[in-house]
């Protein structure tokens, strides 16, 4: 019976389901918002692994960079929980809101760890690895960013709606995991 109910979700989540959610903007744009933060303390980890070995006072202003970063999350992690608490209705679970916004804020309590290490390592420049990893650090939040967005956008004409939960969401953040299994990341 449950595969019946999922199959007939699926088939109605790209028509009339989403527009009949709650549409409090608010918790869309303060997810973005969290997202766009840790989006940015990605690029400039790794423009800060790319810079490793080169000027120090262009380091230093990227490590500033993610600390800023960090602390404008914290501050939306606040808002966002805040708002939780305040809401009645929620355009999603009220756990999914929270375990997203819980999951940034470890992803930017992550970067901040990278750049404190950053002054306990003894090479001069970044392995190539090191910016392998880097690098897929930062194209992982670029999807992540995308995918937040996508979820205040609902399903759109030429594109099926992405509705958490949904089979070809959860096959589409399988996918993204098997592309990020690379030897740097299991070092």
């Amino acid at each position: 019976m449950s595969e019946f109910l999922h199959a007939m979700f699926a088939d109605l989540e790209g028509s009339w389901m989403f527009s009949m959610m709650p549409q409090r903007r608010e918790f869309y744009d303060l997810l973005a918002s969290h997202s766009d933060r840790v989006m940015a303390a990605s690029n400039a980890v790794l423009r800060l692994v790319n810079a490793l070995g080169t000027d120090f006072g262009e380091t230093s202003e990227l490590i500033k960079e993610v600390d800023l970063n960090e602390l404008s999350g914290d501050k939306i992690k606040a808002d966002l929980i805040a708002l939780l608490h305040k809401s009645f209705i929620t355009p999603i679970s009220r756990d999914d809101i929270h375990t997203l916004t819980v999951e940034l804020d470890k992803i930017l309590d992550a970067f901040t760890g990278c750049r404190h290490g950053r002054g306990h390592v003894s090479h001069q420049d970044a392995t190539p690895e090191a910016r392998e990893l880097a690098s897929l650090g930062a194209d992982a939040c670029q999807r992540l960013n995308r995918a937040v967005i996508a979820l205040s956008q609902g399903p759109q004409e030429g594109r099926p709606g992405l509705l958490p939960g949904s089979r070809q969401h959860r096959d589409e953040g399988r996918q993204g995991i098997q592309e990020g299994d690379h030897p740097a990341i299991r070092q």
